[in-house]
């Protein structure tokens, strides 16, 4: 979706657009806005998506917190009690924080309140060593386990409109997007592969729309270049990864992304026209988006 929006940004600039305005191509004005279109029907499902069913999974995720916290709050009291008394044990026992709970799922995040929650009152005075903590803490303790126990069991019907509406069709909206966009490439390279103009056009067109997944399946390189004398935008050079031979050139933009590098120091080299190359290392993250920015001088 983010790769057709830049797509649906790069028609719409003007010297872009009065580029495009030299096919002489019936399919081609249609294809850019129909790709306008399905966005947009791409956009009104995702919004369904996340307002159907929004007030459900808002409440539980509220009530999810409010037992992580009050619970976190009381098991903190144990702690420092547990501790002045030299009870290593149960100090140890109490000693979470809030995310403890809060980044479990539902299920376990019931459990391990609910695990603090019989440790407290296992240890409460006058029979326990907690005398900061009393038994009406326990019964409010057990009001909000119940809440959010309660909000787990909800009906399901917000659930299945919210997918009927907006998940069930944001998949095929992005499949016809996608084919749009792939439509838009195939021309683009069909008019101007052998046009001295604007072939450079056709290949960023592919980079803009080229769908990177940061931080996720690859390890990225994204590199600026800018010039040195000024610290503004350098387009039109390339940036290559000397290890794997992954090369980028950009014609317009001062952005260059090598993805699927190898973790660990990574040699690269930016080259452009009249202007003295930079041979310089990265050190790549597994996962991750590296950004690098690289001055450059005129020859």
């Amino acid at each position: 979706m983010e790769a057709a929006k830049r797509g649906n940004d790069f028609n719409n600039i003007t010297e872009n657009a009065t580029a495009l305005a030299t096919i002489v191509d019936d399919d081609l004005p249609n294809i850019i806005t129909e790709i306008s279109e399905q966005i947009k029907v791409v956009t009104d499902a995702e919004w369904a998506q996340q307002h159907d069913g929004g007030d459900l999974s808002g409440n539980k995720e509220l009530l999810k917190t409010a037992m992580a916290k009050l619970v976190i709050k009381y098991a903190l009291r144990g702690q420092v009690k547990a501790g002045r008394l030299g009870l290593e044990t149960l100090e140890s026992a109490l000693h979470q924080s809030v995310t403890f709970i809060l980044q479990a799922d539902g299920v376990l995040a019931v459990t391990r309140a609910t695990d603090l929650r019989n440790t407290l009152n296992d240890n409460i005075a006058p029979a326990g060593p907690l005398t900061n903590v009393t038994l009406v803490n326990i019964k409010e303790i057990d009001k909000v386990i119940n809440a959010f126990e309660t909000s787990m069991n909800a009906p399901t019907s917000a659930i299945d409109t919210k997918k009927a509406q907006g998940t069930d069709k944001i998949q095929p909206a992005v499949n016809v997007l996608n084919g749009l966009i792939d439509q838009e490439k195939t021309l683009l390279h069909s008019y101007w592969a052998d046009d001295e103009t604007y072939s450079g056009l056709a290949d960023e067109f592919d980079l803009t729309t080229h769908a990177v997944v940061l931080g996720i399946r690859h390890n990225n390189v994204d590199v600026t270049l800018v010039k040195d004398e000024d610290g503004t935008a350098l387009a039109g050079a390339t940036v290559t990864c000397l290890k794997n031979k992954k090369k980028v050139t950009s014609v317009s933009k001062n952005e260059y992304i090598i993805e699927g590098v190898q973790v660990g120091s990574q040699p690269f080299l930016a080259e452009a026209a009249g202007r003295v190359s930079v041979n310089f290392d990265v050190k790549v993250v597994r996962k991750s988006t590296v950004n690098v920015v690289i001055r450059m001088k005129l020859v």
